[in-house]
């Protein structure tokens, strides 16, 4: 594989044009060098999606069959890829009107202080989900819980560019806490999360998935109190 790498020049908020035609991108950066990854330190984990046709009755609890039968995907580290803090696993199912997420999220004090829909959650606590659901790696639809299951949607034209909270995918969260959430005088265990997604929520979605369908997506936990206050991300 290999990393190509850009830099753009700016004047206060406007970029610069770049008298270089030869190495220069549509959006006017320049192309400095290609790295090339022999061994990738990190390999490209893959989650798998059970079909279902069970009922899903959505209350955060995940006593459905299919998340008994299907395989969970353990978050690491972004940095290092060492174990996560706070254990976070999350299963995949899908059927013909929308995706499901299982989450399970281990927290010792769970809070949620926010209480709009599509306020910052990643600025403390919520687990996200990122989809390209058309393998262009440009545009992409983020969705994001709280344990108050207060939810966040965005669509994005590029990686971190062009948001859009304008865009409502109408996805369902919903979360069962074993402990109290914003109860700081209690030791919490953690809490668990069920979505579900609708297809037309999925920014560029085209047609319905088959056994054979793959998808671009990732996976953050952001837990951002510990027992004794401090952060950790």
């Amino acid at each position: 594989s290999e990393i190509e790498i850009y830099i753009g020049f700016y004047h206060e908020q406007s970029r610069l044009k770049i008298d270089n035609k030869q190495h220069i991108s549509k959006d006017q950066r320049l192309h400095i060098a290609t790295i090339k990854i022999e061994n990738p330190r990190f390999p490209i984990p893959k989650a798998f999606a059970m079909f279902t046709t069970e009922t899903m009755d959505l209350d955060g609890k995940m006593f459905e069959n299919v998340w008994k039968k299907s395989m969970p995907v353990t978050l690491t580290d972004s940095r290092d890829n060492s174990q996560f803090l706070s254990l976070t696993q999350v299963r995949f199912a899908w059927n013909d009107s929308g995706i499901f997420l299982g989450w399970s999220a281990h927290d010792n004090d769970i809070r949620a202080s926010y209480k709009k829909q599509d306020d910052p959650l990643y600025e403390e606590e919520a687990i996200e989900f990122f989809i390209n659901s058309n393998g262009d790696t440009n545009d992409y639809t983020e969705f994001q819980c709280a344990p108050n299951e207060i939810r966040f949607d965005a669509s994005f034209t590029s990686q971190r560019k062009g948001m859009s909270i304008l865009h409502d995918s109408k996805f369902v969260c919903k979360v069962s806490a074993q402990g109290s959430v914003n109860d700081e005088n209690d030791t919490d265990t953690l809490w668990s999360s069920e979505w579900f997604i609708p297809y037309q929520g999925i920014k560029d979605f085209s047609q319905l998935p088959t056994n054979q369908t793959q998808w671009n997506i990732n996976l953050f936990r952001i837990d951002g109190f510990m027992k004794d206050n401090a952060l950790k991300k």
